[in-house]
């Protein structure tokens, strides 16, 4: 397996640091835009690897993203931004927005290569959401941040892929739990359970270097989940 080059937007949050630390256990570089460097050494103990590269800027600020991407040339850029809120937030789509400008600036104007990227999106979003998705946890509590992540989606499935090339993850509720083997990877219009499924940080973290090294669902929006039923 090749070594790869991985920037992370969103490495000092729960689904971005698990992806972090996973690239590492498979032996990958990691480039990580963060505000606060050091949360980002928190998480490593009070001091980063030296396969880590810590850059520091705002993954919402077009400037800051291009920095990264002309300083860490990563082959693939994965996006774990979010936020725990409820609330109205465009955190997704403003990180979004500022990728896609990014990437098209160094293609266009500097003659980089297209970027590969993969973003961590909300679950619920597909064609067949569901009964209880739908009609009921949607309308009452989600909205907001699905709206948020449908343009973010939107936004990174504009471009023309010979200027990005994106992968869009959607997991099902997020946990805390242990990786596992059981994770499963189904395609965007898989029909939602009745019970909603769930899926660990850590098998998110998977599904995503999984797809960072096959890179086999290129231009495609995948749901991936531990378990439920």
């Amino acid at each position: 397996m090749a070594k790869l080059r991985v920037a992370i937007l969103g490495a000092t949050g729960g689904t971005g640091s698990a992806v972090a630390k996973h690239a590492l256990e498979r032996g990958h570089d990691v480039h990580a835009l963060v505000r606060n460097v050091e949360k980002l050494e928190g998480i490593f103990g009070g001091a980063l690897p030296s396969n880590v590269t810590a850059h520091k800027g705002d993954a919402t600020r077009e400037e800051d993203v291009r920095a990264l991407l002309a300083s860490a040339s990563p082959d693939v850029a994965v996006i774990a931004v979010g936020t725990s809120s409820l609330e109205k937030s465009t955190v997704c789509f403003d990180t979004a927005v500022a990728v896609a400008r990014a990437a098209s600036r160094s293609f266009y104007r500097e003659g980089r290569p297209r970027q590969r990227i993969i973003a961590i999106s909300g679950a619920g979003l597909g064609a067949k959401p569901g009964l209880l998705m739908e009609k009921i946890l949607v309308p009452a509590l989600l909205k907001e941040p699905l709206i948020d992540a449908l343009q973010m989606e939107a936004a990174l499935l504009t471009p023309p892929a010979e200027v990005i090339d994106t992968v869009i993850v959607r997991p099902y509720r997020l946990t805390d739990g242990q990786a596992t083997t059981q994770w499963q990877v189904v395609p965007e219009d898989y029909a939602a359970p009745i019970v909603i499924r769930y899926t660990t940080r850590a098998d998110v973290a998977q599904c995503v270097m999984r797809e960072a090294e096959s890179w086999e669902h290129a231009g495609k929006i995948v749901n991936v989940f531990t378990g439920g039923v």
